[in-house]
């Protein structure tokens, strides 16, 4: 037979354990960025900017933005490639917002990278 104060002890030692694993996921969930579970790549290429959910937003500024300064297309993907290559459009964003590289657009202070990529979907058509 078992012992019961063993068994009990046996218990609480496995619900104990399980409980502080699971604690540790939860903080360690919430501690991760979160961005880094749904990019997974979104926006790394100039034709995928087509997808980005303000791709509308981005298009209708686009338009000020090359009624301004035109630009021809092939010279927009020269200057957004290499931006977008090292970790995708909302990455290239934070590093123009950090760094100050910011253009004027109608009195607001706009990203660089925002400035190219609306540029380039409203040279779409």
């Amino acid at each position: 037979m078992n012992d019961a104060v063993a068994r009990s002890a046996r218990i609480t030692r496995r619900t104990l354990g399980v409980t502080a694993l699971a604690a540790l996921g939860w903080g360690a969930a919430e501690t991760w960025p979160r961005w880094a579970f749904w990019q997974s790549g979104a926006g790394t290429t100039v034709a995928a900017l087509a997808d980005l959910p303000q791709a509308p937003a981005l298009k209708a500024l686009g338009a000020r933005v090359l009624a301004a300064s035109p630009a021809t297309r092939a010279m927009l993907e020269a200057q957004l490639g290499p931006r977008l290559a090292e970790g995708g459009y909302d990455a290239a964003v934070a590093r123009d917002n950090a760094s100050g590289d910011l253009v004027a657009v109608d009195g607001w202070l706009v990203a660089q990278t925002t400035t190219l990529a609306s540029a380039w979907l409203a040279s779409a058509g």
